[in-house]
């Protein structure tokens, strides 16, 4: 069964877990709240919260506590055991787009190797974009820049996405995108594109539906078809 950890945080978004048992929680209305189980109860009797951009992303990694506003991504150097940075925060990405999808998360692989989640501009890369009928842009040049994760040095401060290069492309909005601790491959889960009813004539059971969701494993080059194409669970 489940426990309430906390209650009235606002609107939360991503969290991470530090190996010392500490939860840290992004805010979409500003920073980021550490929560901390101090007597075994699983409830969460110490809050702290700093920060004040909100964001999406969150991510503890060597005594770090990687953060995603949704125009890049800062770090804050926190000791281990402690629900607080120990400095100010440094810019590591920052100037990424903001309109359309906007909230970016994060990842990192192995070495230097920072990921970042950068959503589409748009539901499906439409001349006007969720217009009914609306035909698409093809070729879909907004994959330049969006629809995609990329890749950042993971020690560097004050890039900007020309700074990166493109891992892969072809996911609409890829919220969540998680690291397999026993391998070190990445994985992603996108939304995929929305009003297939409203503007190519599904019915509402194919447009509650479809596209349908999808969790994959992501190597470097890989397209997985946005705006394109999508998965059709009901053609196998």
């Amino acid at each position: 069964c489940a426990i309430v950890v906390a209650r009235d945080l606002g609107r939360t978004r991503h969290l991470t877990v530090t190996p010392a048992g500490d939860v840290f929680v992004a805010l979409a209305n500003g920073g980021v709240v550490a929560l901390r189980d101090a007597n075994g109860d699983g409830i969460a009797e110490v809050k702290k919260t700093f920060g004040d951009e909100g964001g999406t992303g969150i991510l503890w990694k060597d005594g770090s506590l990687w953060f995603a506003p949704n125009t890049g991504v800062i770090r804050w150097r926190i000791p281990l055991g402690s629900l607080e940075p120990a400095g100010p925060a440094e810019t590591i990405v920052q100037g990424l787009p903001t309109t359309g999808h906007s909230a970016k998360t994060v990842a990192r692989l192995g070495g230097d190797t920072l990921i970042v989640a950068i959503g589409s501009a748009t539901n499906s890369c439409q001349r006007a974009d969720r217009a009914a009928r609306s035909p698409g842009i093809d070729p879909c040049t907004e994959l330049e820049t969006r629809a995609g994760l990329w890749q950042f040095s993971a020690s560097r401060t004050g890039q900007r996405q020309a700074d990166g290069k493109r891992f892969a492309t072809g996911l609409r909005n890829p919220e969540a995108i998680p690291v397999d601790p026993r391998d070190g491959k990445l994985y992603a889960s996108p939304h995929g594109r929305d009003q297939l009813g409203a503007s190519w004539g599904y019915t509402d059971e194919q447009n509650a539906e479809l596209p349908a969701e999808e969790f994959m494993q992501v190597s470097a080059g890989d397209d997985f078809g946005w705006p394109y194409s999508y998965f059709d669970w009901q053609k196998g």
